[in-house]
């Protein structure tokens, strides 16, 4: 052993039992160092890891199912009908929802599309009337910013609108 000079005379100082007592105390300390420093970690982190990959399975499983609806849900797509614009269907469908009250602008763009406005729309009624809108004539949110409403469950919104294709 190489040990520093005080240290050398203290061990050399003891029985040949405490000597051996000394050895084997030091390396069972080193031993609970290096497991407590080095193999309680790894052990923890993958013991971690695996819970991770186990939620992201499960997670992409979840993902995959949703897809398959998603998919089958985005066939049936509605189209415009022959001659209608964006904005004549939008305006059609804002006259017969829920919405009709909250409508603040409605607007034509230049890529003939539509911009709308509203303020204090239910949500519900807004996604309710964005998915009609969608199945039955194609027209999708292009863009949207949506803000809480001065009301619980309402909301102020302004929407680009146009055909989904």
């Amino acid at each position: 052993m190489n040990l520093p000079a005080p240290l050398r005379t203290w061990y050399d100082g003891l029985a040949p039992r405490e000597r051996r007592l000394v050895v084997i105390g030091a390396a069972a300390i080193a031993l609970m160092i290096v497991y407590l420093a080095v193999i309680s970690p790894i052990r923890s982190a993958h013991s971690r890891l695996l819970d991770e990959v186990q939620q992201k399975r499960q997670l992409l499983a979840l993902i995959n199912r949703s897809a398959g609806r998603i998919q089958s849900a985005g066939s049936s797509v509605g189209q415009l009908k022959a001659g209608e614009s964006v904005f004549t269907a939008t305006s059609a469908a804002i006259q017969s929802s829920a919405i009709s009250g909250a409508v603040q602008r409605l607007e034509q763009t230049q890529d003939g599309g539509v911009r709308l406005s509203l303020s204090g729309v239910s949500f519900d009624a807004l996604v309710q009337w964005l998915g009609s809108l969608s199945r039955e004539d194609g027209i999708v949110a292009t863009r949207a910013t949506i803000q809480q409403g001065n009301n619980p469950g309402t909301v102020d919104a302004t929407l680009t609108l146009n055909t989904s294709s």
